[in-house]
């Protein structure tokens, strides 16, 4: 219930009351004492909304860490973004990479090493959508996937795949 309040408090623009339900969320599920069907997910929808044509999950992971036993990557956002019948175009992932653990144990960016990455993936290609030296907030994230739905964003590079 609480990650439907979030989406909620998030249409309504009502930030503060988003912010508390997102934090008590994060909080249950870190806690172990979530026993809903969400417990078991590694990440919340945070948000849903459409740009034009485009119908737009955002994701969330409850635990800022990197993934993948090189640990190079820390998504912060899974963007989804499904076309008119709802099949899914690309998936852009918003995150730090070269992240490292501080003396408290967080996972912190690296300094001069990271990137604040947007990375699209698409049916046969991986591209950069946006690259930053600074971590943007969620409103200037969200505002630069519009960017880049509205096709206005070019991307920095990437790689081709046959398989997803």
């Amino acid at each position: 219930m609480r990650a439907k309040l979030v989406q909620v408090y998030q249409a309504m623009g009502d930030e503060k009351a988003r912010d508390t339900e997102r934090t008590e969320l994060i909080a249950l599920h870190n806690a172990g004492k979530d026993t809903s069907s969400i417990a078991k997910r590694s990440d919340f929808c945070r948000e849903q909304y459409k740009v034009g044509k485009h119908s737009v999950l955002v994701y969330e992971p409850f635990v800022f860490e990197p993934r993948g036993k090189d640990g190079w990557f820390a998504p912060r956002y899974q963007f989804l973004v499904a076309d008119e019948e709802g099949k899914l175009e690309v998936r852009i992932e918003v995150g730090w990479n070269t992240v490292v653990k501080n003396s408290k144990g967080i996972y912190q960016p690296n300094g001069k090493l990271s990137a604040f990455y947007f990375d699209g993936y698409y049916s046969t290609a991986r591209k950069t959508l946006g690259l930053f030296a600074e971590e943007l907030t969620y409103p200037a994230v969200k505002k630069h996937i519009q960017t880049i739905l509205e096709t206005k964003v070019k991307p920095d590079g990437g790689t081709t795949h046959k398989d997803n």
